[in-house]
């Protein structure tokens, strides 16, 4: 019972509504008018674990709307910090300091994972968890085990196995086949084209799952969360990276974050992985798709989503490459490497994981702001002040800026990969001569606003 969710505890979450937390989104929005996220008296504002133990696991009906409003504020917030976690992660591993871009990665991930939960309703706390229903309802989720005794669910056990339940429910392929777009066409369309039919809702719980692997691996290996977070590193000696592969991995990743419009540059990896893992579950059910017909299959669906016929070549080629070119980013790779224990104990697997988990949530937290008709101005008190502070821009940032910050991170990029060229090979050198523009593309948070517009 306490590695799964008992029947009552998946009927709780899902119960939980995603029209009912926008709504309760919706109604937040006279808190930002007057530039705050909760009001003035929200019993859980200040200290929301310990006033969630004083409530002795039953909300007091008045306190309700205040935990309804906490779960829905909390989504951007959540994710504005994962992004930050990444960010640290990025400049530990350019140091070396592999263990660390673990544990900072591990706990983007874990952010990553609240706030794509409480975009659907589902709020998690220290050994109590709560998830807004129907009509706004405060519901605690919970169950007893075999023995009579109440199941309490440490943070990082709950964010796995509320996640992996979520993964199941239709509304998760849902939200991956629309966040998702490749030329101009988001990731469902392109699975509405394919002839073989049925198989999108488990190929996104599969990918949504392939991602949360460290959420699942970490909350049930707690010896090995341990020894990332508080054991000494180099106790059993010391696992040397070249430089020239910290700064390329540095590059690729920063790369992967260039946002615009909510498209990510990773998501035409996304749709063509997709497309090959439904072929592969086709096979596996009993089709026959040849080569030949697949190659068909492909340009005529190529055809259908996209205009030009010198595109369509170009692109139906880009999905038939099953093996990843030369020239493209090690991060899609890296993410897939799921099969082998060791290679879920490595940083950069982990931290490939964790990137294209903050992609999808970006996308997430995209969509359920501009459902409750939140714009980003209307949390600029909060997202202005952060980024002044966290040095992501200066006072007078506006929002149209936003090619100029990515024309600044692209010349940084490419000033790196100047220094690769010219044979680099002395970690003191490339952060001393690179340290202001190593501290400006390291800094991501950027990424959870400017993947919001």
């Amino acid at each position: 019972m306490r590695g799964s969710l008992t029947p009552a505890e998946v009927n709780f979450l899902q119960s939980s509504s995603s029209n009912d937390v926008i709504d309760c989104a919706r109604m937040n929005k006279k808190y930002l008018a007057r530039q705050r996220w909760l009001g003035d008296n929200n019993v859980y504002g200040r200290h929301a674990i310990d006033q969630l133990r004083k409530d002795k696991n039953v909300v007091d009906p008045k306190n309700a709307k205040h935990l309804r409003e906490y779960i829905v504020s909390s989504v951007p917030l959540h994710l504005f910090d994962a992004w930050n976690y990444f960010g640290q992660a990025l400049y530990a591993q350019l140091r070396g300091a592999s263990s660390l871009a673990i544990h900072l990665s591990y706990y983007a991930e874990l952010r990553a994972a609240m706030s794509l939960l409480a975009s659907q309703g589902i709020g998690v706390f220290d050994q109590n968890h709560y998830c807004i229903g129907p009509k706004g309802r405060i519901v605690r989720i919970t169950d007893k085990d075999n023995k009579g005794k109440e199941i309490r669910r440490g943070t990082h056990q709950a964010a796995w196995l509320y996640f992996e339940e979520w993964t199941k429910q239709k509304r998760s392929s849902d939200l991956l086949g629309e966040i998702i777009v490749f030329q101009s066409t988001s990731l469902v369309d392109w699975f509405d084209s394919i002839s073989w039919k049925g198989i999108w809702a488990p190929t996104a719980q599969e990918i949504l799952q392939d991602y949360g692997l460290d959420l699942r691996h970490m909350s049930n290996d707690r010896k090995f969360r341990n020894e990332a977070s508080y054991r000494p590193n180099d106790i059993v000696g010391t696992n040397i990276v070249d430089i020239s592969q910290r700064v390329d991995l540095l590059m690729q990743m920063v790369e992967a974050t260039l946002v615009t419009n909510g498209v990510f540059p990773l998501d035409k990896y996304m749709v063509r992985s997709a497309i090959e893992k439904t072929r592969r579950s086709a096979l596996r059910n009993g089709m026959t798709i040849d080569g030949r017909t697949y190659r068909n299959e492909i340009d005529r669906i190529v055809a259908m989503n996209v205009s030009g016929a010198a595109l369509n070549s170009e692109v139906a080629a880009f999905i038939l490459r099953q093996k990843a070119h030369k020239s493209e980013p090690v991060i899609f790779g890296e993410a897939s490497r799921l099969k082998s224990k060791a290679y879920r104990k490595q940083h950069v697997p982990i931290m490939c994981r964790t990137l294209m988990l903050l992609r999808i949530v970006t996308g997430a937290v995209r969509k359920f702001l501009k459902s409750a008709d939140i714009s980003l101005e209307e949390i600029a008190f909060w997202w202005r002040v952060r980024g002044i502070e966290l040095g992501l821009w200066t006072e007078d940032f506006m929002l149209d800026q936003i090619d100029d910050i990515w024309v600044d991170v692209e010349e940084s990029l490419e000033l790196f990969e100047l220094w690769l060229d010219a044979g680099g090979q002395s970690v003191y050198e490339f952060c001393s001569d690179h340290f202001d523009r190593i501290q400006h593309v390291t800094n991501v948070g950027r990424v959870a606003i400017f993947g919001l517009v």
